[in-house]
């Protein structure tokens, strides 16, 4: 991994706008837009959890992999995560966002679900993550997300806690999609003078989960 240290002044200098689009004045559309926006939100989490990224780094779900013959996990382990509870108690609004997913896959009875191929080779995952530290006790998974897509798509962000408080540790590593943009990440902070302005946020890949 790549260190670099984040003052307070760097989290200031990489910032980005986001506008949302415009409210549409027929109340009628709106339940259905919830609907449509909630089914994307879980996709969204589903696809993390079983992707690239995290699913070799995430002990839990590779034991709950292994009990399995057929490397399926109950959908109702997924759906009990804290995360997806937050989105939504709905067992059906579930699994409707793990069949709209082209990453995971049900068994015939939808009790279980699955990543529907292998894992990728990620030999160079050091080489695309970065290591930031002296991060305000403030910073979320949110907050370091926003800040570093700029650069490229972040696939991952470990964000260590103490056990007892649950306060951050006050450092993150920070994974991106390719070693160009973890490297343009790196440059950016360490000499931000050298950019005429503030980076400009790309629009995220179809690989990008929260």
């Amino acid at each position: 991994s790549i260190n670099v240290i984040m003052d307070e002044g760097a989290s200031d200098t990489v910032k980005h706008t986001a506008r949302g689009k415009g409210g549409d004045s027929s109340t009628a559309k709106q339940p259905r837009k919830r609907i449509k926006g909630l089914l994307k939100k879980l996709q969204e989490q589903v696809e993390f959890y079983f992707g690239d990224a995290n699913l070799p780094k995430d002990k839990f779900l590779q034991q709950k992999a292994a009990e399995n013959p057929d490397r399926y996990i109950s959908v109702d382990v997924i759906a009990g995560f804290n995360k997806m509870k937050s989105l939504t108690t709905d067992g059906s609004l579930v699994l409707q966002a793990m069949q709209n997913s082209s990453l995971v896959e049900l068994s015939d009875d939808n009790q279980w679900v699955r990543r529907r191929t292998a894992l990728p080779d990620a030999s160079d995952t050091d080489a695309r993550t970065i290591y930031v530290e002296n991060l305000p006790t403030s910073t979320d998974h949110e907050t370091l997300k926003g800040l570093f897509s700029v650069f490229g798509s972040v696939v991952y962000i470990s964000l260590p806690k103490h056990k007892q408080s649950g306060h951050i540790k006050g450092f993150a590593f920070i994974e991106f999609s390719s070693q160009e943009e973890a490297k343009e990440a790196v440059e950016y902070l360490q000499s931000p003078d050298k950019y005429p302005q503030t980076p400009t946020r790309r629009k995220p890949s179809d690989a990008e989960h929260p």
